[in-house]
């Protein structure tokens, strides 16, 4: 089931991490100033959160990773044959090592020097669904949202990357998750073909990567829920955020009304009841549509200004 848009907000909000917006827009202030108050990471103990978040990322794959033989034997154990899902597991990790270290070093989109020239001397050239965040100096084409998690920006040049990523994640979430129960079972019930003589502290080290598992299937799964839903209406997360094509409809007259003509108090009672209406979304046309443009049309032509 889906969670609310309450949570959704709040998943957001987290993946966002130390960056505030107003209105949707930063000030010109901190648009001049990107190491400004507003900006400044937060701390555990004196150290910056910022590269936590990639650690524990990586530090979940390499765990996952020292546990692939013995799922493998669990799946044999299941199957009663032979089994090689190592092979399997080393590839799917290994995509989502390649994805998440590209969504986190690469360039996201920002201007190119030519269109970057003509926007400082003209700021309504700005393309449509470009965003100047405090990270870059340069507005990033196709803004998608800052995910923490890779320190970076999602725009044009790696929504596509940041989407394998979290669904690899997801992936690796889920079959740890099967896997791992199974094999507590297995060994609870000593099945001799799993065993292999696990000490305690084997054991209690599986069951905290079993519940590690879960939590991360449970965070992880209803956000690719979301941006997979994001790609198939062709909405970017920062569009969602500013409620650019959400409604509601009106108790009495059942009229659309745009969530943005909405007063504070009437904004905050409907929150959870905001609906997509793709009449107001120039750039939807259609789920099949979307797909294909999302993960085949070409980003890296000089001409591309993410407008799509």
């Amino acid at each position: 089931m889906l969670r609310s848009r309450s949570n959704f907000g709040e998943m957001i909000a987290f993946q966002d991490g130390f960056y505030e917006e107003q209105n949707g827009e930063e000030s010109e202030q901190h648009a001049e100033s990107p190491k400004s108050a507003k900006h400044e990471s937060q701390t555990i103990c004196g150290i910056d959160q910022r590269p936590l978040f990639p650690a524990i990322l990586m530090f979940s794959i390499v765990w996952s990773m020292a546990l692939t033989s013995t799922q493998d034997k669990v799946v044999e154990a299941i199957i009663g044959t032979p089994s090689n899902c190592s092979n399997a597991f080393f590839a799917i990790y290994l995509v989502t090592c390649l994805s998440m270290a590209y969504t986190a070093v690469s360039n996201p989109g920002y201007m190119d020097d030519a269109s970057y020239r003509e926007y400082v001397a003209n700021p309504s050239l700005l393309p449509q669904r470009a965003f100047k965040h405090w990270l870059y100096k340069r507005p990033i084409l196709r803004f998608h949202q800052y995910c923490r998690w890779v320190t970076n920006c999602i725009g044009l040049n790696n929504h596509r990357e940041y989407m394998i990523m979290l669904c690899g994640f997801v992936t690796m979430a889920v079959v740890d998750t099967v896997l791992d129960g199974i094999h507590v079972i297995m060994v609870v019930c000593k099945y001799e073909a799993v065993d292999m003589g696990m000490g305690w502290g084997q054991f209690v080290m599986l069951l905290l990567h079993l519940l590690y598992s879960v939590y991360l299937a449970y965070y992880m799964k209803p956000l690719v829920q979301m941006h997979v839903g994001f790609v198939a209406r062709n909405e970017l997360t920062q569009e969602w955020k500013r409620d650019d094509f959400q409604i509601i409809y009106h108790r009495m007259t059942g009229e659309p009304i745009a969530v943005k003509e909405l007063d504070e108090e009437e904004y905050d009672e409907y929150f959870d009841d905001f609906v997509y209406d793709e009449t107001r979304n120039p750039w939807d046309r259609g789920c099949q549509e979307n797909c294909w443009n999302f993960w085949c049309a070409s980003r890296w032509t000089g001409k591309q200004t993410g407008e799509f």
